[in-house]
């Protein structure tokens, strides 16, 4: 029987049972980048209609569309916003 490795940080997400930091190494060894968070995109989740209240997906658009990139989700009510979003 093969033992679940305990997640290297905290995340409250049941179904979640990835390691986070392996999951980042992998990503960044993979030559991903990491996209951090600016002034421009604050601005933009500010302007964003409030169809979600979610602050964090707000935010996670507005870099979409600040950065040009395409957001994936799986939150059907973040993918009613128009723009960079797609709904998988």
């Amino acid at each position: 029987m093969r033992r679940r490795a305990r997640p290297a940080a905290s995340v409250d997400w049941p179904d979640f049972t990835v390691n986070p930091l392996a999951l980042r190494n992998k990503l960044l060894e993979d030559d991903y980048e990491e996209l951090a968070v600016n002034g421009n995109h604050a601005l933009a989740a500010a302007d964003l209609p409030r169809l979600h209240r979610d602050p964090f997906d707000r935010l996670l658009l507005a870099q979409a569309k600040a950065e040009r990139l395409t957001l994936l989700t799986t939150d059907a009510t973040l993918a009613r916003y128009p723009g960079p979003i797609i709904l998988v």
